[in-house]
């Protein structure tokens, strides 16, 4: 129906068809001539999602995950799987990401990969070191890192805090700080207190393969604070990008929350990033994102979310529901 707007349309008109022919026999849908079949593997399961980003061709169904006819992946949540395509800040490879409430996975074509760094959770040992210019009371932790180049691209919350170390005139000797066992991790990240401090400061980029550090710089030349807010994603079975930032929905344990990510960030997942929508016993189901606003449905309604990261999300029940 071409002659009304397409906000208007009834529910069993379309103003665009894709692979479908209406002209050839009036009344009725007809599959267009011309069909090739694309692969000649016999994928495990009912095909849910597919997606083609970068000239690779993604499938997912609803056990497993194939990249073209490479298999990824089995062991997936049935109850759905849903799939976004981003570049994240600083980095240079757009990745797809997987939703599903077995695993969150992202993929760039050649590595496929947890969604998220999970924290270190060894905690470093310190103590008083060679002769030096700290004098005070100071402890560490540090952090996985994903970089590209020299841009950090993610980063995992902090590992547990060290003891205290009294210094006088020292420096501060750090060990056990363990390598990740998950692969996109390129570096570690320390971080140190000032004398007698609760917070912890940038003092080094570690190598992986290197377990030990020392800490020598002033207080004044400490950098950024830790954050400590970059867990990965809660698991979901829905997602999508709206304005830089990731949402997602189907938590089973959290059926109503509408999680969503720092900006331009899909990665870090603060756990007080969510609104709370509706009620647990009519669960939010999918989105919906458009210019300005994003749709959120649940099984009985809808709602109309807007806002952005910086000044917060707002949703509003929309007039007519479902």
């Amino acid at each position: 129906n071409l002659r009304r707007d397409r906000l208007s349309l009834a529910d069993e008109e379309c103003a665009r068809a894709i692979n479908a022919d209406f002209h050839t026999k009036p009344g009725a849908a007809l599959l267009r001539s011309g069909r090739t079949r694309l692969t000649a593997t016999t994928y495990a399961g009912h095909v849910v999602a597919l997606a083609t980003v970068n000239t690779r061709r993604y499938v997912v169904t609803t056990t497993s995950v194939y990249r073209g006819d490479t298999f990824l992946l089995v062991g997936l949540d049935a109850t759905g799987s849903q799939m976004a395509s981003y570049r994240p800040f600083g980095d240079t490879t757009t990745w797809v990401f997987l939703a599903n409430r077995a695993a969150m996975r992202k993929d760039d074509g050649l590595s496929f990969l947890p969604w998220g760094i999970t924290a270190p959770t060894a905690t470093p040992t310190v103590a008083a070191g060679a002769a030096g210019t700290l004098t005070g009371s100071f402890g560490c932790c540090y952090t996985y890192l994903r970089k590209a180049g020299t841009n950090i691209v993610a980063e995992s919350d902090p590992s547990p805090a060290s003891a205290a170390q009294t210094l006088t005139a020292q420096v501060l000797s750090v060990s056990g700080l363990t390598d990740a066992t998950d692969s996109q991790v390129t570096h570690k990240r320390l971080y140190r207190t000032l004398n007698a401090g609760g917070l912890y400061f940038v003092d080094q980029d570690v190598a992986l393969g290197t377990t030990t550090a020392t800490s020598s710089q002033a207080d004044s030349a400490l950098g950024a604070q830790a954050d400590f807010d970059n867990a990965p994603p809660p698991l979901a079975n829905a997602v999508a990008e709206f304005q830089g930032t990731f949402f997602l929905v189907g938590d089973a344990a959290h059926p109503d929350y509408l999680w969503y990510s720092k900006h331009f960030q899909p990665e870090a997942w603060p756990p007080a990033n969510f609104l709370q929508i509706g009620t647990p016993q009519d669960p939010l189901l999918c989105l919906a994102p458009q210019v300005g606003l994003m749709g959120v449905f649940t099984a009985r309604t809808k709602y109309r979310v807007s806002g952005n990261n910086a000044s917060g999300y707002t949703y509003l029940e929309a007039v007519s529901t479902r």
